[in-house]
């Protein structure tokens, strides 16, 4: 069966409203942490998409599929004004479509493409019948469907006509089937990325970062792009398991496919191959004599396989390297205590501080009288640090992490004394090397 994993639930998207703003004082005030946490984030993170268009509304219940109003399909429809720029046409449906499928037979893998002539969905049949290429491998053979991708438009035919009932979509979805049981599940939505036959494509509105090298401080650079016109390419060999192939975005906007991909500092040694150095945050390719070159280039899956008819089989849409390895212990080392902080005033017992951001509450101090206890408490999340005299005149420390607006409650023996000797003891809220 044909695999194509990406969905909606795994997409590594920002939120729209992050996306929008400029000014990283707006989150302090404004948004929520998480928001705040991946804006910040967004500076430790290349090679990555960002956004992915939400094409295909769906429901699917009781082996009926309905294909709902606001999806958009595009139909490849031969060529623009010069002669060379694919033309695709776009429809975005004003009506639900529902379907059911009774065949007799087992059909794991069916593609669902729009029917221009008839206006309605080709919805039962399966993904051997689809092809790609410039000539038609399945012509008067059977009910099938062929992209034509010399003159870029797909017919379909029925039975073993060699003239084609009408012209149709890119497939939008992937769908499971089983005997008299019908549709069984939704195997794949096409957002975004799909194929069939030999031709992978890509669509408009998939937003991505390109590496582009560091900044002075270390953090990755990167140039933003959106997809703004759909883009293909063909398989014409066998790409067998497990010598999988890498698919790429180039900034040009053309999908590109590649022998092997590498994540490494050290240059390889193999031609026709992707290779990103974490080291410096670029991307080259070598061509077949070796030579590497800079490419602004993102993979976007790296295990496509087809099989002997060169029809692609496995299609996994990922990122290879969303976050740098290089970069891990940047991000992690982001909550941890940084060199900012502010002097706290020790009040009385029971009194409460609120976390200005996110960070840590430290005290450490000596106390006068053994056995007395200094306590950080937050309460609302079953959180607490303590700490105990061993004897009289011996130090105590707490401290506790927290989230910006967390409140804690201050828990201090009333009848011992809480003094400081040395500098580097106190009451202290510790920003978090994140909001440094």
């Amino acid at each position: 069966m044909s695999s194509f994993t990406i969905k909606q639930t795994t997409v590594n998207q920002l939120p729209q409203t992050l996306l929008n703003k400029q000014d990283i004082g707006d989150y302090a005030t404004n948004d929520s942490i998480d928001d705040k946490l991946q804006l910040n984030l967004l500076n430790y993170t290349t090679n990555r998409i960002l956004e992915i268009p939400q094409n295909v509304k769906y429901a699917f219940a009781n082996g009926t599929l309905t294909i709902k109003t606001g999806t958009k399909v595009y139909s490849p429809n031969g060529f623009e004004s010069d002669g060379t720029t694919k033309k695709f046409d776009v429809k975005v449906l004003t009506e639900d479509y529902s379907y059911t499928n009774s065949f007799i037979g087992t059909y794991n893998d069916i593609l669902v493409s729009y029917q221009n002539s008839d206006d309605t969905f080709w919805h039962d049949v399966a993904s051997s019948s689809f092809c790609s290429g410039e000539t038609d491998a399945l012509a008067g053979k059977k009910s099938h469907v062929w992209y034509d991708t010399k003159n870029n438009i797909i017919y379909h035919y029925i039975g073993t006509s060699t003239e084609p009932k009408g012209t149709c979509s890119l497939p939008i979805l992937q769908m499971e089937n089983s005997g008299s049981n019908g549709f069984t599940r939704v195997a794949n939505v096409f957002n975004g990325f799909g194929y069939m036959g030999s031709t992978a494509f890509a669509l408009p509105g998939v937003k991505y970062q390109f590496a582009d090298g560091r900044n002075s401080d270390g953090t990755f650079k990167s140039i933003t792009k959106t997809f703004d016109k759909v883009a293909t390419t063909q398989y014409g060999y066998n790409v067998k398991d497990p010598d999988r192939q890498p698919l790429s975005i180039h900034e040009s906007g053309a999908l590109i496919r590649t022998a092997r991909y590498f994540i490494q500092n050290s240059q390889p040694v193999y031609t026709d191959s992707v290779w990103y150095k974490p080291e410096t945050n670029e991307t080259f390719r070598s061509n077949g004599s070796g030579v590497w070159s800079n490419s602004k280039e993102i993979i976007i899956a790296t295990n496509i396989a087809t099989n002997a008819n060169f029809k692609i089989t496995s299609f996994e849409p990922e990122i290879a390297s969303s976050i740098n390895t290089y970069a891990r212990s940047d991000i992690s080392g982001m909550t941890m205590p940084s060199g900012k902080s502010i002097h706290l005033t020790l009040g009385s017992n029971g009194t409460t501080y609120l976390a200005p951001a996110n960070g840590w509450f430290i005290g450490n101090f000596i106390c006068s009288k053994e056995g007395s206890w200094f306590v950080l408490e937050m309460r609302a999340k079953h959180t607490k640090s303590f700490s105990c005299a061993k004897g009289n005149n011996t130090e105590v420390c707490a401290m506790l992490p927290v989230l910006e607006g967390d409140s804690i409650i201050l828990g201090i023996d009333s009848s011992a004394t809480f003094t400081t000797d040395t500098t580097r003891q106190g009451f202290y809220f510790i920003y978090a090397n994140g909001e440094d």
